[in-house]
């Protein structure tokens, strides 16, 4: 990871709270690649400008693309749940 001027370093936790994603998006993100980070001591830590500007520039997309995918597969089960009632 490069080191910035500020090399401030934040928690999954604090990250989540600066972007509004949650501290399982954070991790996952950061597992495929799209987050720089670096595992210390277990956990995962952030460049705070690194990570923010990685998810600005590429994270929201792909959070929009899983959240779509994930309320069609709702959508699909409500109706299955609808039908199975009324076939009762």
């Amino acid at each position: 990871m490069k080191k910035t001027e500020t090399n401030e370093y934040v928690s999954t936790t604090d990250l989540a709270e600066l972007t509004g994603l949650t501290a399982g998006d954070i991790r996952s993100f950061a597992k495929i690649g799209v987050i720089p980070h670096e595992v210390v001591a277990g956990k995962y830590v952030y460049n705070r400008e690194e990570a923010v500007k990685a998810i600005e520039l590429r994270c929201r997309d792909v959070l929009k693309k899983q959240r779509a995918k994930r309320d069609a597969k709702r959508k699909v089960l409500r109706a299955r749940r609808k039908e199975a009632k009324r076939a009762e």
